[in-house]
């Protein structure tokens, strides 16, 4: 779904594809708690360049899978989907930083963002799988909600969205769950149904419930977001129309003849836009 948004993006606005990327965080906050354990390779990586990053966090994933012939539990099936999901992230960052330079290697990239996604969405349901009688129905709608999220990153909408119906059955007050729903609607339906979506979650939980003002927040950082991209947009087409504009001024004025047929100065005529329209009227 994101990966999708942002290579489609590359041939109309390639300058904005970073801060698509911003918006994985939104949906992905349930995923990303991995980070915060204490051997999680996130920590210490800000002097780390991305393919660093990455080559980091395959390596913790093979030191962190159970050796050959033994099962995988709940819980690190778990650790390896989020460390899936974050590859994911870090694969479309290096799809934004090759994009504009290599496009075979932005096209190795994005195969790889989606693969990524795809085996985090595995691992998901191997903690569902290995899930013990003691887990409430509220953690495994969480989880049923990061592998619908995982679906959607490898461009499985329908799959996600059969998900995501599963786990707001099974416990529509879930917040991580909530959260990374929002940005699915975001994403695939826009706007007025993500906040239509956070209105009734809101509603659901009350006001007095903590996720009430969490999800304002991230309905707050979704209507920010659009603002600014859509600013970005208008920017972006506002700078097209200006070159546009100054190609047609340039062509006008190689091209274009003086009143007795020879041939107008490119120079003058390139920078001199009522002397180019003169020029066309004679030549007309």
């Amino acid at each position: 779904m994101f990966m999708q948004k942002i290579r489609h993006a590359t041939y109309k606005h390639r300058t904005v594809l970073i801060v698509v990327v911003v918006l994985l965080a939104i949906g992905l906050v349930g995923s990303f708690a991995v980070w915060g354990a204490a051997d999680s390779p996130s920590a210490n990586t800000d002097d780390l360049t991305t393919m660093e990053q990455i080559e980091l966090y395959e390596s913790y994933i093979a030191q962190t899978l159970p050796a050959e012939g033994e099962e995988i539990t709940y819980d690190t099936a778990g650790t390896v989907a989020a460390l899936y999901m974050n590859l994911y992230s870090l694969y479309a960052t290096a799809y934004n930083e090759t994009v504009n330079d290599d496009a075979d290697l932005a096209d190795e990239y994005y195969n790889q963002s989606i693969a990524s996604a795809v085996s985090a969405a595995e691992y998901y349901q191997l903690q569902l799988d290995n899930a013990t009688e003691n887990t409430t129905d509220y953690e495994k709608a969480g989880v049923m909600g990061n592998k619908a999220m995982a679906l959607a990153c490898s461009e499985d909408n329908e799959a996600a969205q059969t998900v995501f119906d599963e786990a707001l059955a099974l416990a529509p007050n879930n917040y991580d769950l909530a959260v990374n729903y929002l940005s699915f609607v975001y994403n695939t339906e826009g706007l007025e149904a993500a906040q239509a979506y956070a209105a009734s979650y809101m509603e659901l939980v009350g006001e007095e419930s903590s996720f009430y003002s969490q999800m304002q927040s991230q309905i707050d950082y979704i209507e920010q977001y659009e603002e600014m991209l859509q600013q970005i947009y208008q920017e972006l087409e506002n700078l097209q129309n200006e070159n546009q504009s100054t190609d047609g001024a340039n062509t006008d004025g190689e091209s274009g003849t003086t009143g007795d047929g020879s041939a107008e100065d490119n120079t003058s005529s390139a920078n001199d836009t009522t002397d180019n329209t003169s020029a066309d009227d004679s030549a007309n």
